[in-house]
């Protein structure tokens, strides 16, 4: 019998891409990369043109490739190069199922979700005045967020049918000033490439100073493109090894780390209030329900779960978290303790608001007992396996509950509340659906009703709007 042959190490990866100059593999990934980055709404073949995986090679490259390796990779070579990572394998740390698949979540996940509703979240959570005095982000980004994403997206998009190049002279010919009059200024422009911008050695640092993995979790690692996505080679131009990023890095999940390193705990903080906030106005956009807020309860001044969302079919007790994956967490190593520890907690707050309700606590004697009482959990990141039946995820709550992402409740609200509370109790109640995520479930809903769009993201979204559909909002 033939033994099956063993998957290279990760390792190899980083052997085989650094042996070629990264002046020249960088820009050939760029251009691959930009090629294949067809938009937003469009199929990807994730068989062969898997965006993270030209991100890694791209992160390799400038970790480890030096100027004095082989000069001429060829398409042929990132095709073997492509080919090396895909089937390269190395073993877990631990063989618990959120070890094994949380790192390739994390890892392929984020590059499949639409820019509309995390350009709008990020107008919202970060930028709105509604939610309270806004942070100086011109004081890190060079400019404000509105303007940082309109920059973004002519940036993103420019680069991407620039074979993954950034050339300044593009700014100097004549169609350019119609993009400065009706999306975004030069001097915009010219501010959010210098911030999304670094130089191989800028690329080093940044590595140096970020939290470190065991050499089994290389492949998830720390990645310096998710922040600066364009790379400085000098005299051989400025590149985008992977041109989706230059959309990723105007993010919540990407400017929560700038706003904590410059403004540390006042910045935290105030984000969870926000997203506190949010979340309620979220659940107001369901038609035909009551939205409480915390009920402070007993001598102690206890305070309930942040809002009590009452419908015909259901209560529903929703605690949001602003709490996110460490990178840890994400590659499946000791992080996922942590983060299921903050998932817990939310867990036993929605518990101890639910045996108020049922044990009769008179401060909570208006909410109904009449009907099915239940629970959500809401992170402001999605938690993939948050609802999956792990070990780390500790014991199972007394009330029935589930862990959704803003992306998931924002999608959740825009369908009649008679046709998603219904299927929102059967998918908690179904043995299997219950430990996915709720995501994936719309589908059936979808075949029943057709969802508003989400007023809340489309207000926020004309921010971003051109100059004419800015000046014609304003005046109507």
């Amino acid at each position: 019998m033939f033994a099956k042959p063993r998957s290279p190490r990760y390792s190899k990866v980083v052997s085989a891409a650094k042996k070629f100059r990264p002046s020249a593999l960088i820009p050939l990934i760029a251009a691959h990369s930009a090629a294949v980055d067809v938009g937003y709404g469009k199929p990807l073949d994730l068989q062969v043109d898997a965006p993270w995986v030209y991100a890694a090679l791209a992160r390799e490259s400038l970790l480890e490739g030096s100027e004095t390796g082989a000069p001429g990779p060829t398409q042929a070579s990132l095709r073997r190069l492509y080919g090396l990572f895909v089937s390269s394998h190395d073993e877990p740390l631990n063989s618990t199922l959120a070890a094994l698949v949380a790192p390739l979540f994390y890892e392929q996940f984020p590059y499949q979700e639409s820019q509309f509703e995390e350009m709008a979240r990020l107008q919202i959570l970060m930028a709105s005045a509604e939610y309270g005095p806004p942070f100086p982000w011109e004081d890190i980004l060079g400019l404000p967020i509105p303007d940082a994403i309109r920059a973004s997206i002519v940036v993103g998009a420019w680069v991407g049918n620039n074979g993954g190049r950034y050339d300044s002279s593009i700014l100097d010919m004549p169609h350019f000033q119609e993009v400065f009059e009706q999306i975004s200024p030069r001097s915009s422009i010219e501010a959010l490439v210098s911030y999304l911008t670094m130089t191989v050695e800028e690329a080093r640092l940044r590595t140096d100073a970020s939290p470190k993995l065991p050499a089994a979790l290389r492949r998830y690692s720390y990645n310096p493109l998710w922040e600066r996505p364009l790379v400085d080679l000098g005299d051989h131009g400025v590149w985008a090894p992977q041109s989706r990023l230059i959309r990723r890095a105007i993010s919540v999940s990407s400017l929560y780390y700038a706003g904590a390193s410059t403004w540390g705990p006042a910045f935290t903080n105030d984000l969870g209030h926000r997203t506190e906030k949010y979340v309620g106005d979220l659940l107001r956009v369901a038609a035909g329900t009551q939205v409480l807020g915390a009920i402070t309860y007993d001598k102690s001044n206890s305070e309930s779960i942040d809002w009590i969302w009452v419908t015909p079919a259901a209560v529903v007790l929703v605690e949001s978290k602003s709490a996110r994956m460490s990178l840890s967490a994400q590659a499946g190593d000791q992080g996922l303790v942590v983060a299921a520890s903050r998932l817990e907690e939310g867990r036993s707050q929605i518990d101890r608001t639910a045996a108020c309700i049922r044990q009769g606590q008179p401060e909570f004697a208006h909410i109904p007992t009449d009907r099915p009482l239940v629970g959500l959990l809401v992170t402001s990141e999605p938690f993939y396996i948050g609802n999956v039946n792990t070990a780390e995820n500790g014991p199972t709550p007394d009330t029935p509950m589930l862990v959704v992402s803003l992306r998931e409740l924002e999608q959740l609200v825009c369908f009649p509340i008679e046709v998603a509370m219904p299927h929102l109790l059967r998918v908690i109640d179904d043995a299997d659906q219950k430990h996915w995520n709720l995501a994936t479930t719309f589908k059936d809903m979808s075949k029943i009703a057709t969802p508003v769009r989400n007023p809340l993201l489309a207000e926020a979204f004309k921010a971003f709007d051109f100059k004419d559909e800015r000046e014609s909002s304003a005046t109507t």
